[in-house]
């Protein structure tokens, strides 16, 4: 998996300077690059997930697919898209098939569900929420058993 990541981070760096800002782009409503390279980050956030299992069959053919899908991205990305609409299609037809095989094999060999980073951030920070009131509620706690024990 981690020549996947590496391919990845390499994309996303590619995309990041060869891609116009804006929305829209190419005249493809909705696309911008912040959605392909947000796409590519959760590519990579699943693949980490599936580092423990490389050694299954769906994630070495991942891998192997993987290569395949980067080598014409990369080639695609080395056109000016401005005037050609068909191989910029082609390009997110890539990126989305990718993302899809990549969803794919995790289900395929995880017992838990994806789970998207928002979703886990935000449990991360209830967490933190529910340890600080734990904290400032065990003062009170303790003067409860104190005043309990008296009764």
């Amino acid at each position: 998996m981690r020549a996947t990541k590496t391919r990845i981070s390499n994309l996303k760096t590619r995309i990041d300077e060869t891609l116009p800002e804006g929305v829209d782009i190419y005249g493809f409503p909705g696309i911008s690059k912040k959605l392909i390279i947000e796409t590519l980050e959760d590519c990579y956030v699943i693949v980490t997930s599936l580092d423990e299992y490389e050694k299954k069959f769906e994630a070495i053919l991942l891998e192997r697919k993987a290569s395949d899908y980067f080598e014409k991205a990369t080639k695609l990305l080395k056109e000016d898209f401005t005037n050609r609409r068909d191989e910029f299609n082609e390009f997110l037809n890539i990126i989305s098939k990718f993302h899809f095989r990549v969803k794919e094999v995790y289900i395929a060999v995880a017992k838990e569900p994806i789970r998207t980073e928002s979703q886990l951030y935000q449990a991360k920070t209830e967490l933190l929420e529910l340890q600080e009131k734990i904290n400032e509620i065990k003062p009170f706690y303790g003067e409860i058993l104190t005043i309990k024990g008296n009764v």
